[in-house]
């Protein structure tokens, strides 16, 4: 099993108004199911994700926020988040 240190850890972040919520883990997905899910989403929001020096800022409509919390579509999602950052 792989160590945690700062070169392979992905950390990511949303910022939703003046709020921002943060996870990590070792992998994409361990990181997406460590944020905690917010009471309310209504406004868009940026979402980064950051592996070791590589990073990457996407802005996220409202439905496509809330789909980030459905369990079900998560592994499908983070595939699509990690791609972007190789």
């Amino acid at each position: 099993m792989a160590k945690k240190t700062k070169e392979n850890l992905f950390k990511i972040s949303i910022k939703l108004g003046n709020v921002i919520i943060k996870g990590e883990g070792l992998t994409a997905l361990e990181a997406l199911r460590s944020i905690p899910v917010p009471n309310k989403i209504t406004t868009k929001g940026i979402l980064t994700i950051s592996q070791g020096k590589k990073k990457k800022e996407l802005i996220y409509t409202v439905p496509k926020l809330k789909r980030l919390f459905y369990p079900n579509a998560q592994p499908i999602l983070v595939k699509y988040l990690a791609m972007l950052i190789k």
